[in-house]
């Protein structure tokens, strides 16, 4: 095994190095390693990829790998993080990932009628 030292995450992945990772996929090992070494066959080659591989992982839904991929890729990161942070609180180990799409429709849903207000409210400024 490999020994740990204190000089960050590439110490800790010092087993990966025959694998087929590319430099950019080391590199994402350090956002989220615990979630890319369960995924280390996947072609991680976006940020995006990576974070929907973590949503993956904390709402225990391999099955929607690619959903949350997208989602990842399209979807304000702050709108997925409060939808992360709701699941966490609702203390729920019960269909994590329907609870987790329901806020994030409310979230999204919140920040369009927002926006078409501001949107209003300058238009009657004019």
């Amino acid at each position: 095994m490999a020994k740990k030292s204190s000089k960050g995450f590439s110490s800790l992945f010092q087993g990966l190095a025959n694998t087929s990772l590319t430099r950019f996929q080391d590199a994402q090992l350090g956002l989220f390693p615990d979630i890319a070494l369960n995924f280390k066959k996947s072609r991680i080659s976006k940020e995006y990829q990576s974070y929907g591989l973590y949503l993956t992982r904390l709402l225990d839904d391999t099955k929607h790998k690619n959903l949350y991929i997208k989602m990842a890729k399209e979807i304000d990161r702050g709108i997925l993080e409060r939808a992360l942070s709701f699941i966490s609180d609702a203390n729920t180990t019960e269909n994590k990932a329907r609870l987790f799409m329901w806020k994030v429709k409310q979230l999204r849903d919140e920040k369009k009628a927002k926006q078409e207000i501001k949107k209003d409210s300058d238009s009657d400024a004019r």
